[in-house]
Order: C-alpha cells, then structure tokens, then sequence
C-alpha cells in the first residue's frame, strides 16, 4: 500500500531528525515513558513485517533506543512512527501524533485539510483514512472486487492526501521540539503555506497568503526545487496544485 509505504520511507527521516536533535528524553511530550510506551505497542508488528535475517537488528536497534531513553539524548528509532497491525489505521494516526505533542489528531489534520484544499468536503480527516482503508480491503480480499476506476483513482487521491496531512503535522511538530517549543493543539493554525499552481504551460509560486506570483517556473519539478529552499529558511510547507489536484509537497523536514 502506497500510504504504508510513504510512511516507512518517512519514519526513517522523521527518527533521523529526531537523533540530530539531540533532544533530552525528559523532555519529549509525555517524556520517556510515552516513548517506551510507543515502541512496545509497534514492536509486534514491526517485527512480523522485518525480514528474518534483518530481525536481529532491529533488535538492536529497539534495544538501543530504549537504553537512550534513560539517558541525556535521544537515539531515535522509526519504529517510533511504526504501526501496529498488519496496516495502519485510525488508532495508529492518533498514537504517532500524540508521540509529537499534538493531541485531537483527527480535528488538526480536519483543520489543516481545509487550509490546505480550498475544495475540501465538510468532513472529517478521519473519513479519508477510512475510506482508503476501506477500498483496500475490498481490493485485497474479495473474489473478483471490480473496483470502478473513480474508485481506484479516489484511493490514489485519499491515500495521497492523508500523507499529505500526516507528513505536515509530524514534521513541523519535531522541529518545534528540535527548538524547544511545545506543538500543542493548534499546530496546524500555525502551519505557513507556500503554494505552486499549475498555470498554463508554466507553474506559478506564491508565498502565504500572497495574491501575486513570487515567480513562475518553467515545470513542477524546478518550482519544487527552488520554492522549497524559500520554504525551509522561512518554515514553510510547499503544496503544488494543478486545477485542485495536489500534485506533490514538500514538509520542513
């Protein structure tokens, strides 16, 4: 499942981050224990989808992040940003966000989706994730699912924008915690945007709440390129947008 896999990729970073950091266990949101906490409930899982042979050290691995735990620093490990079943779900969104300091994960993502997509539907984040979620067991374990192509190009979507809004609160909230400030509740209030739009033959980029194009790109992937150096030195997260479909982005971390 590609949402799966984004996140695996993702966790690699998100712990890599989180190392450099150097942060203080005591002072993780929940401190220590929520991160032992974390690691206990994905380790079943996480085990069950590693390799046999790469098994010992992922063994390791755990073994050393927790002895850091009791510690000065942190050595992160992605296990931390794991899942705990065979796939994610609802339950597992919540506990990764909770890891980061931002509580009411469903209501954060509801409030950034709706800044972030003007054509946003009066419904909850949580929808997304269920639906995705929901399409894919029928696609896995029905005979013959039949799966009318909107609905597969609905999954696509879905899938996309959920790590889309995964990705933009997990990652502006650790580099809150690399500086020191607590996430809160309100983080997505908090989150800058910097957005290109497809505009004809060309890809215009804004900055937050600019009217105005800052510049216009010959393709998407020089206008990511460059708005995302603007974006990092300024804390803010780069959508690209072609006629309302989110195309890609890029997060602080």
């Amino acid at each position: 499942m590609l949402l799966e896999e984004f996140l695996r990729d993702r966790a690699a970073e998100w712990s890599h981050f989180l190392t450099s950091a150097r942060i203080n266990p005591s002072q993780l949101p929940g401190g220590a224990v929520s991160y032992q906490d974390r690691m206990v409930e994905a380790l079943p899982g996480a085990y069950r989808r590693t390799a046999v042979v790469n098994r010992s050290i992922l063994a390791q691995g755990f073994s050393k992040t927790v002895a850091s735990l009791a510690g000065n620093s942190l050595e992160s490990h992605e296990i931390l940003f794991d899942w705990s079943g065979s796939n994610i779900d609802a339950a597992d969104v919540e506990s990764i966000l909770k890891l980061v300091g931002i509580g009411k994960a469903w209501d954060q993502m509801t409030v950034f989706w709706k800044i972030l997509d003007r054509t946003a539907p009066n419904q909850s984040a949580r929808n997304l994730l269920n639906e995705v979620t929901s399409s894919r067991h029928r696609a896995a374990h029905a005979l013959n699912p039949a799966l009318a192509q909107t609905t597969l190009l609905a999954l696509s979507r879905n899938a996309r924008l959920t790590a889309i809004l995964i990705d933009a609160l997990v990652s502006t909230a650790l580099v809150k915690l690399a500086r020191g400030d607590v996430p809160g509740n309100a983080i997505s209030n908090s989150i800058r945007i910097r957005r290109i739009e497809r505009d004809s033959s060309r890809w215009s980029e804004y900055g937050p709440k600019a009217t105005r194009a800052f510049r216009r790109h010959p393709d998407l992937q020089t206008a990511l390129t460059e708005a995302a150096g603007r974006a990092k030195a300024r804390d803010e997260f780069v959508v690209a947008v072609d006629g309302g479909e989110i195309k890609d982005w890029r997060s602080l971390i």
